[in-house]
């Protein structure tokens, strides 16, 4: 059984791609949550960060593991990214996917995101890899 719980800072650095003051920042702009395992093992950490009113900025980092979880990685991560959304009311999320992996680009599609008209993000990770950005903007 998967449990989500709130997103702390040392959640993160199981991860190794981001510093811990990146990872407090991440906790502090926005709201972040954290999914478990029964034994309160970390398999994956997502959040919007909030830099103002109406925008935000969408990331998730998933273990292998967490993967084998499809009712969790297509059912419950959508809908706890919609109550976000409504929550902030945002008109505009972004995030970017790994440009090498057709599987996140997928995903976000997934998650209702639409690929930017110049999409490519060159060495945007934080390994130097180039990202597809994407978007998903309210409709009116």
């Amino acid at each position: 059984m998967i449990k989500v719980v709130p997103y702390r800072a040392e959640h993160v650095m199981i991860f190794q791609k981001y510093s811990f003051r990146q990872a407090v920042e991440m906790e502090r702009s926005g709201v972040s949550f954290t999914a478990m395992d029964e034994n309160n093992k970390v398999l994956g950490c997502a959040g919007v960060l909030v830099p103002w009113p109406r925008f935000g900025m969408a990331w998730m980092l998933v273990s292998d593991e967490l993967l084998h979880h499809p009712f969790f990685m297509l059912r419950r991560i959508p809908r706890i990214f919609e109550d976000i959304k409504r929550g902030f009311n945002l008109r505009r999320v972004e995030l970017c996917a790994n440009a090498n992996l057709r599987e996140h680009q997928e995903y976000a599609v997934w998650l209702g995101f639409a690929p930017e008209r110049e999409a490519r993000a060159r060495q945007y990770t934080p390994e130097g890899q180039d990202a597809i950005r994407y978007e998903w903007v309210e409709e009116r």
